[in-house]
């Protein structure tokens, strides 16, 4: 759900959301609301955002050319264990939705 504030804003790419201030206020205000409808405790966010920065990096190591993901190896970001899959669309929403479901009982 971490990345929930999407649905209402779109998709900003991490630099260009580093230069919009304004715009990261919004989003945390959006994300604050939908937090606060499926019980979610703020606390997680940083944990959340540890993770987003890990599996980013796994993204760009085996799906982008080589050298993109150098930025990991200068900051300490381990890519997290996960292997990429290309998924239908049908597929993705079907696999979130069983996930989601196990997660909030």
């Amino acid at each position: 759900m971490h990345d929930a504030a999407e649905a209402f804003l779109g998709d900003v790419t991490r630099p260009l959301k580093q230069l919009l201030p304004e715009y990261k206020k919004i989003e945390a205000n959006v994300e604050a609301a939908i937090f606060a409808r499926f019980g979610i405790e703020r606390s997680a966010s940083s944990e959340m955002e540890a993770a987003d920065v890990r599996v980013l990096a796994a993204e760009q190591q085996q799906i982008m050319p080589p050298g993109t993901n150098a930025w990991a190896a200068r900051s300490g970001v381990c890519p997290a264990p996960v292997e990429v899959r290309f998924l239908p669309p049908a597929a993705a929403c079907q696999r979130f939705l069983g996930r989601y479901a196990a997660l909030s009982g």
